[in-house]
Formats: C-alpha cells, structure tokens, sequence
C-alpha cells in the first residue's frame, strides 16, 4: 500500500508543480521590480543613504537575488527533480543559492536589530559607532560567513546521504539526517535559528517601548517650553522607523519559522513523500509572498521612501508620454 501511495504521489506531482509555478509566477515581477525600487531609492537621494537604509537596501539587494536566483533554481528542483530530492537528501545544489541567500537575510534582520539598539541606547554616539565604511564591512562578511557555513553544511550533507543510500541500497524520501558531524551541525544550526527568532522581535518590542517613552518626555519638555506643536521633532522620524524594522523583523520571523521546524523534522523523524511534496510546495508559496513583505512596509510607511516611489513613478510616466 505504501509503494502505490508513492507512486501515486510522483506520478502527480509533477502536475500539482506545474499548478503551483503558475500561481506563483505572477509574483515574481512585483517581487523584482518592487525591490530594485527600494535599492534605486536609497541610491539615488542622498538623504536616505543612512546606516539603517543601508542595511535595508542590502536587504532588498538579497532578496532580489533571492527571486532571481535562489527561489527559480529552488521552484525547478522541487517540480521536476523530486525523485532527486528524496534521494540526494533536499540539500543538492538546486536549494544551495536559496541558503545562502537565506543566511544573509537573516544576519540582515540582526544587523538592523542591532543598529537600532545602538540608536536608541547611545543615540549621542551613534553616528560615531554606525559609520558607512562599517556596515559596508559587516554586510560583505555576510556573504562570506553564510557562503562558506552553507557551502560546508552542503558537502558534509551531500556525503552523509550518499555514503547512507550506497549502505542501504534502497530510496527513502526525506530521510532523517545521520552522522555524528551532520547531527552536531544542523542541531546547532536549529538552536541558533530558534534562539535568534525568538530574540530578535522581544528585542525590538523592548527597544519600541523605550523609545516611545523617549518621545513622550520630549513631547513633554516641548509642552512646557512652548514650542510649536506643527513642527515634530526628529525623535518621532526615529520611533516611526524603529516601529516600521519591527515590524520588518516580525514578518522574517513568521515567514522563515518554517526553516527550523523543516529542520528539526529531518533530524528526528522520515518524511513520506506526501508530507515531503506538501512541505515543499507550501513553503514555495509562503517564501514567495515573504519577498515582497519589506518594499511594502516601507512604500506605505515611510514618508521618504514613499516620495521616492512617487517621483520614479512620475518621471516614467514622463518618460513613457514623450
């Protein structure tokens, strides 16, 4: 009964894919356009090349490659080559770029965390400590850190599985991982991810408070000074940007919880291929809206970046009635 049921299942996935490619694909411009804006954006006023919109535009640069790069090799491996994947272990190099590209976003959500933190702790020393030549070396060792720690976790991975399927002699879909050195990393992987997860948006929560007690005390001090009441201060600028990056760590939270919870399935249990097919079309899905979470926030909150999207759209349309 188990083999008819696999069978069944691969015999109609390629199907269900070609179903699911034709939901996602319209996604995937808006995806592409959406945060190419944002990265033109910031390159192109000055005043909005600040550490934090430096950090956030790297963010959209990843996610872009993400679409470009990382999601279409990711969406082909899970339609056409599942076989592939039951067998060669989900980690083949169709799912490698969306790692990495993966890795980098989440130290991205940890650096604006902690550029944020800075802000609000020392914010008379802030332009001291965040400088651009900084974060420049921070955001490219990223890319290094999360090449490097991917790249090996596929190697040890991809020998691990192959060295398991040549013992065995059989196919077995999403099998657990094995091995003292393979077990070692991914639980240490899933521990940092989880503690990471749960940190950073209690972190922010915590920073959100005390600036907004920050911003009522100046309102205060403004009330019984007279100042005018039609010019806010640049306090209210800062607590509206740290409430749009908690909302931006808020979001990757609940769009990547899916990662660790895939993760600790292999470690601890054999998925079946329905469960493996569900999982990976559900996730296809659920990353894919995740791509044009950020471009959104910050379109419709940020007064800046909102004018920035306007003047592009209108030199356009300039453009396109000449």
């Amino acid at each position: 009964m188990g083999e008819v049921m696999d069978q069944a299942v691969f015999a109609n996935h390629e199907f269900a894919g070609k179903i699911l490619m034709a939901c996602i694909s319209p996604l995937f411009p808006f995806t592409i356009v959406s945060n190419a804006l944002l990265i033109l954006i910031v390159y192109r006023n000055h005043s909005l090349r600040t550490p934090t919109n430096i950090i956030v535009a790297s963010l959209a640069f990843s996610t872009l490659l993400d679409a470009l790069v990382g999601l279409p090799l990711n969406t082909y491996g899970v339609v056409f080559k599942i076989e592939e994947a039951c067998t060669g272990d989900r980690d083949t190099l169709y799912y490698l770029p969306l790692q990495i590209v993966a890795g980098v976003s989440f130290c991205h959500i940890v650096a604006l965390t902690a550029d944020r933190y800075i802000a609000v702790t020392k914010p008379l020393r802030y332009v001291q400590i965040v400088t651009l030549g900084r974060i420049a070396i921070v955001l490219g060792s990223f890319w290094i850190l999360s090449t490097l720690l991917n790249s090996v976790r596929y190697v040890a991975l991809k020998l691990q599985t192959n060295s398991t399927i040549l013992d065995s002699n059989k196919t077995i879909c999403g099998m657990p991982y094995s091995g003292s050195t393979t077990l070692t990393f991914g639980w240490l992987l899933f521990w940092v991810i989880m503690v990471l997860m749960v940190a950073l948006p209690v972190i922010n929560f915590l920073l959100l408070r005390i600036a907004m007690k920050q911003a009522r005390k100046i309102a205060i001090q403004r009330m019984v000074i007279g100042l005018r009441q039609d010019q806010p201060p640049a306090q209210n600028d800062r607590l509206k940007a740290l409430k749009t990056i908690s909302l931006v760590v808020s979001f990757f939270v609940i769009f990547w919880f899916p990662f660790p919870l895939h993760l600790v399935w292999r470690l601890t249990t054999l998925m079946s291929p329905l469960t493996f097919s569900v999982y990976n079309h559900c996730f296809l899905v659920w990353h894919t809206i995740s791509l044009i979470v950020n471009p959104i926030l910050y379109g419709f909150r940020d007064r800046a970046f909102r004018r920035g999207f306007q003047n592009i759209l209108r030199q356009c349309r300039a453009c396109y009635n000449r």
